[in-house]
This record gives C-alpha cells, structure tokens and sequence, in this order.
C-alpha cells in the first residue's frame, strides 16, 4: 500500500510540472510480519532502490531483536535498532533530514547525518 501511495503522490507531482524528490520509505516495526507480504513486494523495492528512485529506512523496536524480515525489504540500507524509546529523537532526525533535502536540488546527493542517527539507533555505523 505504501508503494501504491508513492506512486500515487509521484504521478501528482509528474501532472503539476513539479520536480520532486526521492520519497524515503521508512518502515518502524516492533514484531515479526504475520504474512508473506513483504516478501512478495521485496523485488519491486529492490528494483526502485537500485534505480535510485526510493530510500528504505528499515527500523526495529520495542525488543525487537531479529530485523532479518526487515532486511528483506531493504536491499541497501542495514535495518537499525532504536535505542530504548527513543522515538522523539528518531522523529527529530528524520524532520531535520527531510528538511535538510527539501532545500536543496533534487537529483542532489546529501550526505546522511551519521551523528543524528547515532542519537536513536543502534548498527548505524553500518550505513
């Protein structure tokens, strides 16, 4: 559903004449899926990952221990661990970074901001 809504915004932007930037997906979970889902959309995210068309941020929380489920979903990035309860921080960064790309050029690559992430997450340094 996710997907379809990006594409759904995209296609807005192509009919307004209106440049856009590559959507960031960024999926927070606390469990395990309860179906296959994911993996059936996991090829059509690799394709968009790898044609630079989405970000996926993968994040497990509230004891969440086992993030290979949402490795699958994610083909470039590690899934991260938050820290604890640190949503406001997550949430924080994710306002700044969005903030930081929105002024900028799209098609500009930005670096992320490692010590901002470092504040919410674990395996990070991984990025």
């Amino acid at each position: 559903m996710a997907l379809d809504l990006l594409n759904q915004r995209k296609e807005e932007y192509k009919n307004a004449g209106v440049d856009y930037f590559q959507p960031w997906l960024v999926v927070l979970t606390d469990g395990q899926p309860t179906d296959e889902t994911h993996k059936e959309v996991a090829p059509e995210i690799a394709e968009l990952v790898n044609a630079r068309k989405l970000s996926v941020f993968p994040i497990g929380g509230g004891g969440l221990d086992d993030l290979s489920q949402l490795a699958v979903i994610s083909p470039r990035r590690k899934p991260m661990k938050l820290k604890g309860s640190k949503f406001k921080e997550l949430f924080e960064w994710l306002s700044k970074s969005i903030a930081s790309v929105s002024a900028s050029i799209p098609g500009e690559k930005l670096p992320l901001d490692k010590d901002g992430i470092a504040d919410w997450a674990e395996g990070w340094d991984e990025l």
